[in-house]
């Protein structure tokens, strides 16, 4: 069963509260169809998409620059990769429905 409870956050530039889970942030704004802040394009040539939030997680995809995903999910926790400081995100690509993890620094959220 995974509980989550609503916390005011740092990464929310307007301090809005949002919803946590053990495996990161839950939000039913976040996840509403044509909600302005669940898009982003892939700002990198190439991007992994893994099974979880990990360096270490399997890779089940990759993206493209300029392609668009669905943001699901943020990881409660930010991590250092290449001198960028960022949030995991689980994201899913429409085209095809790959859905997985990728390093936060990459995708600009819209």
């Amino acid at each position: 069963m995974n509980y989550l409870y609503r916390v005011k956050n740092v990464w929310d530039p307007e301090g809005r509260a949002r919803w946590y889970s053990e495996s990161g942030v839950k939000d039913p704004e976040l996840l509403k169809e044509g909600a302005g802040s669940n898009m982003a394009t892939v700002t990198t040539d190439s991007l992994h998409v893994r099974t979880s939030s990990s360096l270490d997680a399997a890779v089940v995809g990759s993206l493209k620059k300029n392609e668009q995903v669905q943001i699901l999910e943020r990881s409660a926790v930010k991590v250092t990769i290449d001198g960028i400081t960022a949030s995991w995100y689980k994201i899913r690509r429409s085209s095809d429905g790959l859905e997985g993890w990728c390093f936060g620094g990459y995708p600009d959220v819209e």
